[in-house]
């Protein structure tokens, strides 16, 4: 997967389906190595195994149903033949860069960005992380309301609610390990500095 949080989003999921498996229903983990060519040559080389290597094996597997985990990966959608097809999708920034609302991202191009979309309208249904995803989806991408579902993040289960009683010790604590003063505002931010 190309970022940290998709690799970690598959291996959450991927453990929750086999932690809770269902009747009659088994999970795969289908993917292919990394190949190894050089730095130079890497991101040829993973187009080449995300739009070719990739995609043709799927067409032979045996499985009922196929989830590509992000719009990243729909051009998998019209190489799974006679199986049901749902896709995951997180945001449409890029598209929302497209069309004016955010300032454009080197690197993604609006073409490639575009097929993938396009490949979206294969799927039988499409799961949005939030419900702005799924209005961006229908309003910007143009895909039908009726053929997505809002279903939003879980925690894992490490994150776990502190007992009321030891949250002002916690915070002591925090604070002296950060050397903030016990009366200063704390933002915390959530997430990765990518930019």
């Amino acid at each position: 997967f190309g970022s940290f949080s998709m690799t970690r989003y598959h291996q959450e999921l991927l453990r929750a389906l086999q932690k809770f498996p269902a009747e009659g229903i088994s999970v795969e983990d289908f993917r292919f190595p990394k190949l190894l060519f050089g730095k130079a040559s890497s991101l040829l080389f993973s187009r080449l195994q995300g739009w070719v290597l990739y995609p043709l094996p799927l067409r032979f597997r045996s499985t009922d149903i196929v989830d590509p985990l992000d719009i990243s990966q729909a051009n998998l959608l019209p190489f799974c033949v006679r199986k049901k097809k749902i896709v995951s999708c997180h945001d449409l920034m890029p598209l929302r860069a497209f069309r004016g609302l955010l300032p454009v991202w080197e690197g993604i191009h609006e073409k490639s960005f575009m097929l993938l979309l396009d490949y979206m309208r294969l799927s039988d249904h499409i799961i949005a992380d939030s419900q702005s995803t799924k209005t961006d989806l229908v309003e910007l991408g143009g895909l039908p309301a009726d053929r997505i579902s809002v279903v939003y993040n879980g925690l894992n289960e490490t994150f776990q609610p502190v007992a009321p009683e030891q949250q002002q010790s916690l915070r002591q604590q925090m604070r002296a390990r950060l050397n903030l003063a016990s009366d200063a505002f704390v933002i915390l931010h959530v997430g990765t500095a990518t930019a």
